[in-house]
């Protein structure tokens, strides 16, 4: 006959064995049931509004299952235990492959995508001197290099990587060129392959290019070398 401290720790493992059965599948519900119901304006807002629900989900299963294993005698415990632990392992199988896979459906249209892009050079310059995160930048897509003036005079030379530097690549491709010498406050000069210079400017609402250029300056600021400009 079991004595009440041993009763006591097979009853608190039957609850944490439970709980830990059900988490995963009130997680996987909850994200389900907030991608069917939620509405928002933006991805963002739409994935805080799902990791919300999912820990909901999580939280009210781990509680139920918890509750049931307080109430229900020592057999049906173990039988929903179990049956709630073969599920959340199929869930975490499935979770782990579809994960897996997407990674690797990225990986090989990034480096499809890497291999068609043509050799380019790019020049960005602006009008305001201490504009954030640089005033002038030159990127090389070959080695992935840059060299930027950034604020209060200081000159930095970093590395992007190939995801940066294929979206500067398609950034730039929406630049349309202008004639030399066209004033405006957002320059682009670029030349691609071994074709002739361009330039052009990004002024108005065609500021993808800058945007994309400003993450990586951004990004990469902290594995930069910088040094005090003249």
């Amino acid at each position: 006959m079991a004595t009440p401290a041993e009763s006591d720790s097979q009853g608190a493992f039957r609850v944490a064995a439970a709980v830990l059965a059900g988490t995963p599948v009130g997680f996987v519900a909850g994200a389900v049931l907030g991608r069917q119901l939620m509405t928002a304006e933006s991805s963002a807002q739409a994935s805080g509004s799902i990791l919300a629900c999912a820990l909901f989900g999580a939280l009210f299963v781990g509680a139920a299952m918890a509750l049931a294993a307080m109430l229900l005698a020592p057999k049906p415990v173990r039988i929903i235990t179990l049956s709630a632990g073969a599920v959340s392992f199929v869930v975490v199988f499935y979770m782990v492959c579809n994960f897996i896979s997407a990674r690797m459906a990225r990986a090989e249209a990034l480096e499809a995508a890497l291999q068609s892009m043509p050799r380019f050079e790019l020049s960005l310059t602006t009008e305001a001197a201490n504009r954030r995160p640089f005033s002038s930048l030159v990127y090389e897509s070959q080695d992935r290099t840059y060299d930027a003036l950034r604020p209060n005079g200081w000159r930095c030379t970093g590395q992007g990587n190939r995801e940066q530097t294929l979206a500067l690549y398609r950034a730039l491709r929406q630049i349309q060129p202008a004639e030399t010498g066209s004033d405006c406050a957002y320059q682009v000069s670029w030349r691609i392959s071994e074709g002739e210079p361009m330039q052009g400017c990004a002024d108005g609402n065609d500021q993808l290019l800058f945007s994309v250029a400003d993450a990586m300056v951004e990004d990469t600021q902290r594995r930069s070398s910088c040094r005090k400009s003249r």
